[in-house]
Parts: structure tokens; C-alpha cells; sequence
């Protein structure tokens, strides 16, 4: 404090540092407080923001999970249980400072912080970023189903022993292919899929035709 009773901050009190904003144009609200920004010894300069797109926000409140998909090479792409986003990083004019409990109006605890500072309130920059990662809604990426599929086609329990046991499972795939699970679970539906001893599968052509017309014969040979 100072001779008058004023709380210095920075060699100055909270009338200097007021005078010192309308110097440089900062108009502000009378009444409200001071917030006096001081660099932590450790700043952190590693900080990922993410723009959180309201569906995504809607996920995290149901408690979905959220998970960055792809290979090495692959552009990223984030997905929930039932969406996908595209992932870009998009640079900005001015470096961000972060602070981890800033106080604004209308915030619980905003008029205790105020009345314990005296008018003044002290934040501690912990982070700083000069970019961010912008969110856009977009479908999966699922052509690599069918690749992945097509290496172990199923060819009938007889024609098809050396590939027990051999093939992706659901997990499996979700690991490289860059679609939330729900777009998974339609992708292989719509390349008619087959899950066998728990690994997916498609059907090979030679051998669905076989199945279809043994279906057919039996049909008319039962008059069905």
C-alpha cells in the first residue's frame, strides 16, 4: 500500500494503472476491475487450443469420447461415437496469453476476487499460443474399408481354413480408418459385411453366388 492507502502494483497504484489504459485507448467501465497480467517463471508455449464446434460440445456433455483417427500420413480427423471433423490448424494475428482462472462479470466468485484485490485483480499468464485447431463437420474417410476388407475374402468354411482366425475386427479397424463408429457400422453394412468368428469379412463372389443359388433350390425344391 501506499502513502494514501492505494495498493501499488508494479511500482504504480490502481489510479495509475486506470490512467495508464485511457492513455492508450482502453476505455473502461467504471467500477469495474483491474486485471494485472504477470508471467509465470515456467511459461508454457506447447498448449494445443481447440475450437469447440457445438456438436462436439454436445458429445462431451453426454460423456462421448473423442478420439483423433488415422495413419501417419493421413490428414487428422476427430471423431465422436456417431461424427466425424476435419482437423486443420489455423494460425492467428496476435499470440494468446492463458490463464487458468480468469475472472469476467458475471462469473461466480467475479465480485469476491474483486473485493479481495481491492478493485485490482492479479492473473498469472501460464500459456501462450499462436494458433489453434479448427473443427469443420465432414464425412468419414471409409474407402479403406473395402481395401482392408478385401484381403481375406471369405470363401466358405471348406475352401477358406487358412484364413481362420485372420482379418480385422471392429476395433481393428477403427484404429485406420478415419469414421466415427456409427459411419463404420454403415459402411460395412452397405458393403455387405460379414462379422465371422469375430472378424469382418466380405463375401467372396464366387462363392455368394453359390450360397444364393443353393438358397433358391431349396426353395423350390420345399415349394416354399
Amino acid at each position: 500500500m501506499d502513502s494514501k492507502g492505494e495498493e501499488n502494483v508494479g511500482g504504480r497504484t490502481e489510479q495509475q494503472v486506470r490512467e495508464a489504459a485511457e492513455a492508450a485507448q482502453l476505455h473502461m467501465v467504471p467500477g469495474n476491475p483491474v486485471q494485472i497480467l504477470r508471467f509465470s517463471e515456467a511459461v508454457n508455449e506447447s498448449v494445443r487450443m481447440m475450437e469447440l464446434h457445438p456438436d462436439l460440445e454436445g458429445a462431451l456433455k453426454e460423456g462421448d469420447r473423442v478420439v483423433l483417427r488415422g495413419m501417419a500420413n493421413d490428414e487428422a480427423i476427430l471423431c465422436t461415437g456417431k461424427k466425424s471433423f476435419d482437423v486443420k490448424v489455423v494460425d492467428t494475428s496476435n499470440t494468446m496469453l492463458l490463464c487458468r482462472d480468469i475472472q469476467t462479470p458475471g462469473k461466480e466468485g467475479f465480485t469476491a476476487a474483486q473485493k479481495a484485490g481491492g478493485g485490482l485483480i492479479r492473473q498469472e499468464v501460464c500459456g501462450m499460443a499462436s494458433n489453434y485447431l479448427e473443427l469443420r463437420p465432414c464425412r468419414g474417410r471409409l474407402s479403406r474399408v473395402v481395401e482392408l476388407l478385401s484381403e481375406h475374402p471369405y470363401a466358405g468354411p471348406e475352401a477358406d481354413p487358412e484364413n481362420f482366425g485372420v482379418g480385422y475386427t471392429f476395433n481393428d479397424l477403427l484404429d485406420v480408418v478415419q469414421g466415427s463408429e456409427e459411419e463404420l457400422e454403415g459402411a460395412l453394412r452397405r458393403h455387405r459385411a460379414c462379422c465371422i468368428d469375430g472378424f469382418w469379412r466380405l463375401l467372396d463372389n464366387d462363392y455368394s453366388e453359390q450360397a444364393f443359388d443353393r438358397i433358391i433350390q431349396s426353395l423350390a425344391e420345399k415349394d416354399w
